[in-house]
């Protein structure tokens, strides 16, 4: 039996822990309710569920900063809306920016930075009803936030669909952070709110370091898709996933050897229409080193109209993306992941066991 203190930390650390979770349950909720209020008035110039959302997260000094950074100063031929919490902590390279107000910088690669300073609603507001609009937000969390609370927040907004949640995690510091009471509650729920986590830092974390922090996220998050990087350098397409949504397939190319030697795209066409059951069964068999994917597809029980695949992590869905018109019916669909992990020809057999047989 347990000495009569130790009893009492474990049920105060446990109300604590209650309590947390209580007060962000009850801001979530009071955010969405504001946020719906908001939008009654709200009249977007975009169509709904066009504009994705990127969210970055992950506990202070783990790096979030560094690779948003990274992607401001990487060519993606994207447009992108960037809210962060602090704008002043991020150094961009003087040589991008094109220009600058108090809340907002523009850059020469077509990006926007702003700051998060009044309500998120409002601000997510004024970048969908306007008519020069974004290719896509990122919004960078607080090192202390809850993700999903924030997510839930912004997709009161119809014109916004969540691409993808990333947890950025320090690789030297991250055992010793979920052991620690004041900061276990909040990472643990990070990383559980994650469609990806980016193991980072690992130019300063040993090799026996990163084993045992790979060991550990394998055995506590055995379906999250895992990406290392160092000094926060990962593809864009791992970060952002998709160019122009809702109007190309594309997924951006793997580029720039520096720090993308590590990744791999595969991309299939299949011209035959293909069973929805059977794809089903085929995107849930995927395995979790697929990061990213994104397909056009013709399905045999919507002949006439586009279906739209997007994938993050194991997260995936399908979506009405409008009829074929003069377009060629056949599904386009690429893969991003980890160099060497996924088998063409196995693929490419699966995929083409999902077609209707004439």
């Amino acid at each position: 039996m347990k000495p009569l203190d130790d009893q009492n930390s474990g049920a105060s650390a446990l109300d604590s822990d209650v309590q947390t979770k209580t007060e962000e349950s009850r801001r979530a909720l009071s955010g969405m309710f504001f946020a719906a209020m908001a939008m009654r008035k709200h009249k977007p110039t975009l169509a709904k569920k066009s504009l994705p959302l990127t969210i970055l997260s992950g506990f202070l000094g783990s790096g979030k900063t560094t690779t948003l950074n990274h992607i401001l100063n990487t060519p993606h031929g994207m447009k992108l809306a960037v809210l962060v919490n602090d704008f002043g902590r991020i150094n961009i390279d003087s040589d991008l920016i094109e220009s600058k107000t108090d809340e907002m910088i523009s850059l020469t690669n077509g990006c926007a930075c702003c700051a998060v300073s009044g309500d998120l609603t409002k601000t997510l507001m004024e970048l969908t009803e306007k008519e020069d609009a974004p290719d896509a937000i990122i919004i960078e969390a607080s090192g202390i936030a809850e993700p999903n609370g924030i997510a839930q927040v912004a997709l009161v907004n119809p014109a916004i669909y969540l691409d993808g949640i990333i947890t950025v995690l320090d690789a030297e510091t991250l055992l010793t952070q979920v052991e620690t009471e004041y900061t276990a509650g909040t990472i643990s729920r990070q990383m559980q709110s994650a469609d990806i986590l980016l193991l980072n830092k690992l130019d300063i974390a040993s090799s026996q370091t990163r084993t045992e922090v790979i060991e550990y996220l394998e055995k506590h998050y055995p379906k999250k898709a895992i990406l290392e990087s160092e000094y926060g350098k990962v593809p864009a397409a791992a970060i952002l996933g998709i160019s122009e949504p809702g109007k190309s397939i594309k997924i951006f190319p793997i580029g720039d050897k520096s720090h993308s030697d590590n990744f791999e795209s595969i991309s299939l066409t299949v011209t035959e229409a293909l069973d929805r059951d059977k794809l089903n069964t085929f995107f849930d068999k995927l395995p979790t080193t697929v990061i990213r994917a994104k397909g056009i597809l013709y399905i045999s029980d919507s002949l006439n109209n586009r279906v739209t695949y997007q994938r993050v992590g194991t997260r995936w869905s399908f979506s009405n993306s409008g009829v074929w018109g003069n377009q060629d019916k056949l599904s386009n669909i690429v893969f991003i992941s980890k160099k060497g992990e996924l088998d063409r020809c196995k693929l490419e057999f699966d995929l083409m066991a999902c077609c209707i047989k004439n």
